[in-house]
């Protein structure tokens, strides 16, 4: 492997990062416990987190223990402990044995304590859900588009077109201007527009269709329309406020 020592300072740093957060991995793996109660009701079936979470300590334990067996036969080196996460601490602190040798052993290693900690970024704190966008811009592509709030670009998970947040509200401005939707469609096109928040996109659509502002057309609604009393209901409340 090159001299570069950034590659093994990740991997270490990585390592270090699960081991700190040994304890908060295995509270996940008690969900019915709710503060500092000491009573405790078990679930009536064990949620896929909590069997997901005991699988990966379990690998992330393994595969410690096996370069803890690898060191001591290789070296002199005896661990302080047995046990996790303070096996892994020490296993993380003799990352240069790996990374000084040969480059497959040292992209091994480093591909290791990388995928792992990313597991556990994910389990606690796992990234927030994307929400539906729309259909794909591609003409005859069936994707659908899908972003996180925090997210302002993104592609078609079918043919890989990449978009900007920008391009699809133009794009969906123009495309739809005109057609005839369902009610949750034209939720979505309020969202995506910048015109209604996600929060209230439904119950104003809901509100439209009573009172009859927002005509029904065998079950679909013209974007135009919705447009047009989004757009009369932003006005009024900035000149209300």
């Amino acid at each position: 492997m090159s001299n570069d020592p950034t590659p093994g300072l990740r991997a270490r740093a990585s390592l270090v990062y699960i081991a700190e957060r040994w304890d908060s991995l295995r509270a996940k793996l008690e969900p019915g416990r709710r503060g500092g109660s000491s009573v405790h009701t078990a679930p009536e079936s064990t949620p896929p987190l909590a069997l997901y979470v005991s699988d990966l300590m379990h690998e992330i334990e393994t595969e410690a223990r096996s370069l803890a067996h690898v060191l001591m036969d290789e070296t002199d080196w005896t661990p302080p402990t047995s046990h996790m996460p303070g096996l892994l601490s020490a296993v993380a602190e003799r990352y240069g044995h790996w990374t000084s040798g040969d480059e497959h052993t040292a992209l091994e290693f480093c591909d290791w304590a990388e995928t792992a900690h990313e597991k556990v970024l994910a389990v606690l704190d796992p990234p927030e859900r994307a929400r539906y966008i729309g259909p794909c811009m591609v003409e005859n592509c069936e994707g659908e588009l899908r972003l996180r709030e925090d997210q302002h670009a993104g592609e078609c998970p079918s043919c890989g077109s990449g978009y900007t947040l920008h391009e699809y509200r133009t794009w969906l401005d123009v495309k739809f201007e005109e057609r005839l939707m369902d009610r949750g469609e034209v939720c979505a096109a309020l969202v995506m527009l910048g015109l209604v928040h996600t929060d209230r996109v439904h119950e104003r659509v809901k509100n439209w269709t009573k009172r009859g502002q927002l005509v029904e057309r065998a079950g679909l609604y013209s974007l135009a329309e919705a447009k047009a009393l989004a757009e009369k209901g932003r006005a009024w409340v900035r000149v209300a406020t």
